[in-house]
């Protein structure tokens, strides 16, 4: 019995061993594939997202998508740093987890999936922005593009299946989703409060949109279709899609940025 017990003891050290040189082979490999990237489907990407988990940032199960809440753990890891919180998992922010002994922070919850609906506001009656407004809205005003037409068609698609009257067209809202696409790459940020329009439904109101509720969605990726994907597969952002009240929509798409495309949509109850 001593015999066994002595063998069962020396097969387990010998997995331990084995288990650690294989985890240090992973980390070396992060380390050395690095940066990382919202949408980005890579093997290294499930041993970040374990490390994110061992120091307390994620509570997701470890796979190999890096997706909208891998983006925001990156952040808040960023944001601890010092360093500006852009959620690109670079080198920097490997070696920062990997010497890090305790767990830092619980891993954040989504909160940027939807704007709340606010109080009824007056805006200004014109089509164009009045005199002295941020909004410059001669940069977006042209027809809809093909992804575009694509995407309105998508999410009325959706209204339509689950019974809910199908949204009314706005060019306003497309306009004001255009300039918000425009803003998150020119400004490389990734949320609803942009530093030169502020919140959504200022940019709607400055364009002569008045509402009783609004909300926007928001996304980076490489194709229409994988962006509204993504949107009805994200309960805040399907909220929007799906709500009830809200009666128009525009949608911008804008080519560019750090994940090729830039999605925005903008919802009203008019």
């Amino acid at each position: 019995m001593k015999k066994i017990s002595k063998l069962i003891v020396a097969i387990l050290i010998s997995l331990l061993m084995f288990s650690s040189v294989a985890w240090a082979n992973d980390l070396e490999i992060l380390t050395a594939n690095a940066p990382y990237r919202i949408y980005q489907n890579a093997p290294e990407i499930k041993v970040l997202e374990q490390l994110l988990v061992d120091k307390g940032f994620f509570t997701k199960t470890p796979d190999e998508y890096f997706d909208f809440t891998t983006y925001l753990a990156v952040k808040a890891v960023q944001k601890q740093m010092g360093v500006y919180p852009n959620g690109v998992a670079d080198s920097r922010v490997i070696s920062y987890l990997i010497n890090q002994n305790n767990a830092a922070v619980p891993a954040p919850s989504i909160v940027q999936n939807t704007v709340p609906s606010p109080a009824v506001t007056q805006a200004n009656n014109g089509f164009l922005a009045p005199a002295g407004s941020k909004l410059d809205v001669s940069r977006v005003l042209y027809p809809l593009t093909q992804d575009e037409q694509k995407l309105l068609e998508l999410i009325n698609q959706e209204r339509v299946k689950v019974g809910i009257a199908p949204l009314k067209f706005d060019y306003r809202l497309t306009i004001t989703a255009r300039l918000k696409s425009l803003d998150l790459i020119k400004n490389n940020y990734f949320g609803h409060i942009s530093p030169v329009y502020g919140a959504p439904w200022a940019m709607m109101g400055a364009v002569g949109v008045k509402y009783l509720a609004a909300g926007e969605n928001i996304a980076g990726t490489w194709a229409t279709e994988r962006a509204h994907n993504n949107f009805m597969n994200s309960a805040g952002h399907r909220a929007n899609i799906l709500n009830p009240k809200y009666t128009h929509y525009g949608v911008g798409i804008i080519k560019g940025g750090p994940y090729g495309m830039m999605f925005t949509e903008h919802f009203a109850q008019e």
